[in-house]
């Protein structure tokens, strides 16, 4: 049996940030984030669809411009800081630089066989778009989105950072940039979701749930705040 008022969620922790560990196959690492559904991400993402179609309510479907609006949306607002981060066998600092780096890419054109190669419905602001090869950063960011977005108010009472405990329910997230970025792990109604990314415990539930946002955008009447 459950006591569902255990369950209650601590929205201002999900809308200010926490930490989440306990990453699966990231045991070493923390990562400091908010929940992906908040106003202030679901406005990131109406900006960037703006800036990309000159309508805040133009309706993406272009799904490489849905992986770039969440997780750029993500990377703009959500991801706050990560601890255990090492290059090269050196523990570094976390930077907004540093995870730019990794989730996206500069595109060939020539190539025809670049996975990421852009299509003529991806006018990024940046003219980067998000690198596929980067789905197992992508299933665990939406792993901590998901912790982050359910974070009880008894754990962040015992000042403990956010890990196995809370269950994290995968959102519905809609494709129309109106939405809100990643509904708790989806962008203006998109997932985060990536076929063949690693599907461990809580990782193979961000691929259904955060994934799903990212590719999307945020959704709207599911906000948090």
């Amino acid at each position: 049996m459950v006591d569902l008022r255990k369950r209650r969620v601590d929205v201002a922790k999900s809308i200010a940030g926490v930490w989440v560990d306990s990453i699966p196959d990231f045991p070493r690492l923390k990562v400091k984030c908010t929940a992906i559904d908040t106003d202030r991400c679901q406005d990131r993402f109406g900006d960037l669809v703006e800036q990309m179609y000159g309508d805040r309510d133009f309706e993406v479907t272009d799904d490489a411009a849905l992986d770039y609006l969440n997780m750029r949306t993500a990377v703009d607002c959500a991801i706050l800081d990560m601890e255990g981060l090492t290059e090269g066998g050196e523990p570094i600092a976390y930077s907004k630089a540093y995870i730019e780096g990794i989730l996206f890419t500069d595109p060939n054109p020539d190539n025809p066989n670049d996975p990421n190669r852009p299509t003529p419905d991806v006018p990024t602001p940046d003219g980067k778009v998000y690198d596929r090869t980067a789905k197992a950063i992508r299933s665990m960011l939406s792993f901590c989105f998901l912790r982050a977005r359910t974070v009880r108010l008894a754990e962040e009472k015992n000042g403990s950072a956010v890990g196995s405990g809370g269950a994290a329910a995968s959102p519905g997230v809609r494709r129309t940039p109106t939405s809100p970025p990643m509904s708790s792990t989806s962008i203006g109604g998109g997932e985060i979701r990536d076929s063949g990314a690693p599907a461990t415990d809580g990782a193979a539930e961000v691929e259904s749930g955060v994934e799903a946002e990212v590719e999307s955008g945020p959704p709207s009447s599911t906000s948090q705040d």
